[in-house]
């Protein structure tokens, strides 16, 4: 993002494309819902999480060593339904 500073990068034109570029280490997939969050494996011993997403039509899974949930908190829990229900109930009570 060009800019220096947040006043900049506010105002600046986004090239969206290179969030989602094979090879680097994080990638954003833009016009995509997620269906699925979950351990891969025991959630208590899985070196990834799969998510499955929807996007064109089409559903689709992928791997990472981690997620971040950009969402409305409430789906939280229906979306990782892996969560303890410690943290289920947290989501749901916000």
């Amino acid at each position: 993002m060009p800019g220096k500073t947040q006043e900049d990068s506010g105002v600046a034109r986004v090239n969206y494309a290179v969030l989602d570029k094979t090879g680097q280490p994080v990638r954003i997939r833009l016009n995509s819902t997620v269906l699925n969050a979950r351990h891969d494996g025991d959630p208590g011993k899985a070196k990834e999480a799969v998510i499955t997403y929807h996007r064109g039509g089409k559903l689709y899974d992928v791997r990472a060593r981690g997620c971040v949930m950009a969402c409305w908190n409430m789906f939280i829990p229906y979306l990782i339904p892996d969560l303890p229900r410690r943290k289920k109930t947290l989501w749901l009570t916000r």
